[in-house]
């Protein structure tokens, strides 16, 4: 599956079902409401992965600085910009699994606690039910936050040497560890296409 986000091409692998936040039929129902999702959320097997891009490649200085050394001067504050990028995508999965609630279908499958949900969310054919996705989702953010997996995509350009991009990484990651995401058990990772854990295998290139 290809996507094109912030001047780069995302090609995920074939067992991944992704979702696009802001060209998905949910966004126009919700836009001006203060909320502001993340730009990929994503099924793969019994995880849900929430997915935040920030390419600074070929991005223009601002007041003569590079983008990269905004965030590498004040980290903290652009972990909090994260970290509530990430809650308000949990809250609009769970605002999309309410909308589905209204019908008595859901309603009634929900009080049998989606018996059977998480076989068919593995099922390539039901992958293609938007009700499938958000209710997983919304299933595995309340029953198994242990498998939800949060992602910051985070592109330094090759403006960046290596060793700063990995301090600013260090930096975030300690200030999510001090300020763990709620619900409690979630993983934070950060990751680009030079620096991404094997299970993933994301190719992306530059649009």
């Amino acid at each position: 599956m290809k996507f094109n986000e912030s001047g780069l091409v995302f090609n995920f692998p074939a067992d991944w079902k992704v979702i696009k936040w802001d060209v998905h039929r949910f966004f126009g129902y919700v836009s001006g409401r203060g909320f502001k999702g993340v730009d990929f959320m994503a099924l793969r097997k019994d995880a849900l992965y929430l997915m935040e891009v920030k390419n600074y490649q070929d991005r223009r200085p601002k007041d003569e600085a590079h983008p990269f050394d905004l965030v590498f001067e004040n980290p903290d504050f652009y972990a909090e910009v994260f970290l509530q990028k990430f809650a308000d995508s949990f809250a609009l999965i769970s605002i999309v699994e309410k909308y589905y609630l209204r019908k008595f279908l859901f309603k009634w499958w929900s009080r049998q606690n989606y018996r059977g949900l998480q076989r068919l969310a593995r099922n390539a054919f039901f992958q293609n039910f938007d009700f499938i996705f958000w209710t997983r989702a919304a299933q595995i953010i309340r029953e198994r936050p242990e498998q939800v997996c949060l992602i910051i995509w985070l592109e330094p350009g090759p403006k960046i040497p290596e060793d700063k991009y990995l301090e600013l990484k260090e930096k975030l990651l300690s200030y999510f560890k001090k300020n763990p995401v709620l619900p409690e058990g979630v993983k934070i990772i950060i990751a680009n296409k030079n620096d991404q854990v094997s299970d993933l295998n994301i190719e992306v290139r530059p649009t």
